[in-house]
């Protein structure tokens, strides 16, 4: 893995853009997301940052799908990740089995 931080460094940055590193410093495959306000700024900081450190991105139709390929991702060994806000959340946990 190419290091991210190279030495101290001091920037401003929002939580959303914290998130995108956070997930690039945990070894992050890749993102599958469906822009919804406020989480929308996470996908798209990583959309600029994913490139330039060969992870990878999958713009979803709605946040099921987001879930069920978030999902499918970590079934498959990716270390994938997903994000969302509101109803979203709800409609993002669908996918998961629940044991009772």
């Amino acid at each position: 893995m190419a290091r991210i931080v190279e030495k101290e460094q001091r920037m401003f940055v929002t939580g959303n853009e914290l998130v995108a590193w956070g997930a690039l410093a945990a070894d992050a495959d890749i993102m599958y997301g469906y822009p919804i306000t406020p989480q929308n700024e996470i996908m798209h900081y990583w959309t600029r940052l994913a490139p330039r450190f060969g992870k990878g991105f999958l713009q979803t139709e709605d946040e099921l799908s987001a879930g069920f390929t978030t999902l499918g991702g970590v079934m498959a060994g990716k270390k994938a990740f997903s994000g969302t806000s509101g109803p979203g959340n709800v409609l993002m946990q669908e996918p998961f089995p629940w044991r009772r």
